[in-house]
């Protein structure tokens, strides 16, 4: 039984890190071989947090936001984009590397530090979506700490409801022309390179799509208010404004109107991963639960985009 939970909880995780090479029968001592790997990664994790955190979190929580030089030493001691390919500056390894990661952070009481935003979210934005120049421009950044990296989706007026956002960008020669406002960005007050979710087309989700702007120097570009919180002291949360800010066109991700494809895309391979190894694990283990097929309705916030076929317990 420990072997067969053992499989499936390796195979999730490697699953969910888009790793195509990975064969449900490999031997288990591949298994042991990651488990003192990422070993390794929470000990280090663990004694970076207590040096160079700890120390630091009460004057950070004052002053709202993490030392900007915390980012470029966490990116020295290797600690960022841990599951990035190392062909990009990454540490090639899984989404459990980043897992290990965070709860370094919970045992550490870090709860300001936002890696995941810019190692697990961001960075793989850029990393299943950018074009080899974009990957090999802006990859290697985000894993020296160079970078920090945010992604601005929330609008004063449209939280959740992705239909909703006014923040347009015009097409204007080999330039995007943006304008708008964005509000509780995670990562906003140092975020050097910036994905914004901005309205190229029409209305609804089809319109939507993806421009990466580095901000430093960005003409058009300004933080407001650093957003004060009940928890997340030092998660450093802004306001974020573009007046006329142009972007060169080659910065988009995936193509006009992609947003709410790509967005689709990367919450099915999640589910289905998931449920895919509970329907197994329910299969082996539990022989009296029927099984049944069923689909997923339209994803109204992303315009209609239907989930795929799963399998559920009835």
């Amino acid at each position: 039984r420990w072997e067969a939970t053992s499989r499936q909880v390796h195979a999730a995780l490697r699953f969910l890190a888009l790793d195509e090479d990975f064969d449900e029968d490999d031997d288990l001592d591949d298994y042991d071989a990651l488990d003192e790997e990422l070993d390794d990664v929470r000990a280090l994790a663990r004694t970076f947090l207590a040096k160079e955190a700890t120390p630091h979190m009460a004057r950070w929580a004052d002053q709202g936001s993490v030392d900007r030089d915390f980012w470029t030493r966490a990116g020295a001691a290797g600690l960022l984009c841990m599951s990035i390919p190392e062909e990009y500056g990454g540490g090639g390894g899984t989404f459990a590397h980043e897992a290990v990661i965070a709860e370094e952070q919970a045992h550490a009481l870090d709860d300001g530090w936002a890696n995941q935003v810019h190692s697990a979210i961001v960075a793989h934005y850029l990393l299943e979506y950018g074009t080899q120049e974009q990957k090999e421009r802006w990859l290697p950044e985000l894993a020296s700490g160079k970078m920090v990296a945010a992604i601005a989706m929330t609008e004063p007026d449209a939280g959740s409801d992705l239909q909703a956002l006014r923040t347009t960008a015009r097409r204007d020669g080999d330039e995007y022309v943006v304008n708008g406002q964005k509000t509780f960005i995670s990562n906003g007050l140092h975020c050097d390179l910036l994905v914004i979710v901005v309205r190229t087309g029409g209305e609804g989700a089809k319109g939507l799509s993806l421009l990466v702007a580095e901000t430093a120097g960005l003409q058009g570009f300004s933080r407001g208010r650093q957003l004060e919180k009940l928890g997340l002291r030092y998660q450093d949360t802004m306001e974020l404004f573009f007046d006329d800010m142009r972007i060169p066109a080659s910065n988009i991700l995936g193509g006009e109107g992609q947003m709410a494809v790509l967005s689709a895309s990367a919450d099915a391979a999640n589910q289905n991963a998931w449920i895919d190894l509970m329907t197994e694990e329910l299969e082996a283990n539990h022989p009296d639960i029927e099984l049944v097929d069923t689909v997923y309705g339209d994803d109204e916030q992303l315009g209609g985009v239907p989930g795929d076929p799963a399998k559920a317990a009835s």
